[in-house]
């Protein structure tokens, strides 16, 4: 039965002890073009003309300044198609005679858990659709998709930090692949429906080890989480420079409350709006691997 891919998932979460694998451009913080952001390739840039289908969101994010926004929409001059869903894959795309087709990037790694953050709307039943393609020499190392990794890309109208293990997916236990091709679709209906749009932001992979508790992680470093209970303004101070790290944090349930990133000295972290209840902090270093976590109380 498939896990139902939602903001619980954070519940079983596996906390890393290894090095994460960073996707180039992987919170779509840079875009050359409006239509594509950098490192990734839609149906846009593979085709070579404006079809729609993938754009940058300002607005609607949680890592950074920007989240990639795909989604689902007829293509102009184009009835016979219908409704299309878009695309974004890693790597570059091009189209010849036929339908594109898109390259993947270099990527000597064997992560075993995919990490990102979603949100999906739909004004139907659809859903949206996941794969994961790791090749040595063009030979297959890794296939994997939203069903055979056991995720529901359901409708979800809040940003879920969410997670996707992959060491069942792999055909071999100790090939290093050399290419990696990533894709969300904003639909995977035989008709897509209109409007079904597919935000991702802070993608990342690592290879993980289980904690079995909130306090398993490096003591090696020293947080001040202060105050503590909070009513309004959280602060964070460590014992090392922070800059280039990231706070996650969620409810015990493990819904998403905030993502920021964290610099240099006290970082203060706005919680006014957050309700009464316990929470868990999680520090990500500069290579998306949690190296601190804990809780702490909201108490209005």
């Amino acid at each position: 039965m498939k896990a139902k891919f939602t903001i619980l998932v954070f519940l079983a979460i596996a906390f890393f002890s290894a090095e994460a694998q960073i996707i180039p451009n992987a919170s779509f913080e840079t875009w050359t073009s409006p239509l594509t952001p950098d490192g990734w390739a839609t149906f846009s840039s593979a085709l070579g003309f404006n079809l729609g289908l993938c754009g940058k969101d300002s607005l609607d994010k949680v890592v950074g300044n920007n989240s990639v926004k795909v989604y689902a929409d007829s293509i102009p001059g184009q009835p016979a198609y219908g409704v299309v869903g878009g695309v974004v894959s890693t790597g570059s795309g091009s189209a010849s005679a036929g339908p594109p087709k898109f390259v993947g990037i270099p990527f000597a790694f064997r992560p075993d858990t995919l990490f990102f953050a979603y949100k999906y709307t739909s004004p139907g039943s659809d859903t949206a659709g996941l794969e994961i393609k790791m090749t040595k020499n063009g030979a297959t190392v890794f296939a994997g998709g939203y069903t055979s990794l056991g995720l529901d890309l359901d409708t979800i109208s809040q940003w879920a930090l969410v997670y996707a293990p992959l060491t069942s997916a792999y055909s071999n236990g100790t090939i290093t692949p050399d290419t990696l091709r990533l894709q969300f679709y904003a639909s995977v209906a035989q008709q897509s429906i209109k409007g079904s749009t597919l935000h991702v932001d802070g993608v990342f992979f690592s290879a993980s080890t289980p904690a079995t508790g909130v306090n398993d992680l490096s003591n090696t470093i020293e947080v001040s989480v202060f105050p503590n209970p909070v009513s309004e303004m959280l602060n964070i101070k460590a014992d090392v420079n922070l800059e280039g790290h990231q706070v996650v944090i969620t409810d015990m349930n493990g819904k998403l409350v905030r993502i920021r990133p964290l610099t240099n000295g006290v970082n203060s972290i706005e919680l006014s709006e957050v309700a009464s209840g316990n929470y868990i902090y999680r520090i990500a270093d500069k290579n998306g691997r949690f190296i601190k976590q804990d809780r702490f109380t909201v108490a209005k």
